[in-house]
């Protein structure tokens, strides 16, 4: 039996969705547990978060102004981050919704997939803009020192 290339590409699709649903349903789980102090690993620290900004300025030496900036680019780039991540679980539950047994169930899928597609792009720009904005900030010795500690995986 053989199919044609549109059908193969929507059934490309399909197991898309399937992947895209199973990807929001294990983010919107970690985020629940990371919320969730007893249940959230030792050392997790979220995007961008206060947190992390206390143990860069540490590890990097930042000096009083540096640390300001860089706390309110962090705190900009979480709310930013935050609303992605609450527009692509808006997804989940349409996915969910739709039944393989109605006419129109591919199309819709794919639709779907193409908007959460668009949310992932905007998220890597955002990510993208928010380290070059943060490289920006640092003195050519706290970037090789950075990029050092990137090299050496911790």
């Amino acid at each position: 039996m053989t199919i044609s290339a549109k059908k193969a590409g929507k059934l490309g699709v399909v197991g898309l969705a399937v992947a895209m649903a199973a990807s929001v349903a294990t983010t919107s789980f970690a985020g629940d547990a990371m919320h969730n102090d007893k249940q959230a690993a030792p050392h997790a620290v979220q995007p961008y978060s206060e947190q992390m900004v206390q143990r860069m300025s540490a590890q990097l030496k930042f000096d009083e102004e540096t640390k300001a900036d860089v706390s309110e680019l962090f705190a900009e780039a979480r709310e930013e981050h935050q609303e992605l991540l609450d527009d692509m679980r808006a997804f989940s539950s349409p996915v969910k919704m739709l039944s393989p047994k109605d006419d129109g169930y591919v199309d819709q899928i794919e639709e779907l997939a193409e908007k959460r597609s668009e949310l992932m792009v905007r998220m890597d720009v955002q990510q993208a803009e928010i380290r070059h904005e943060f490289y920006e900030l640092l003195t050519d010795e706290q970037i090789a020192l950075l990029e050092a500690k990137k090299q050496a995986g911790s």
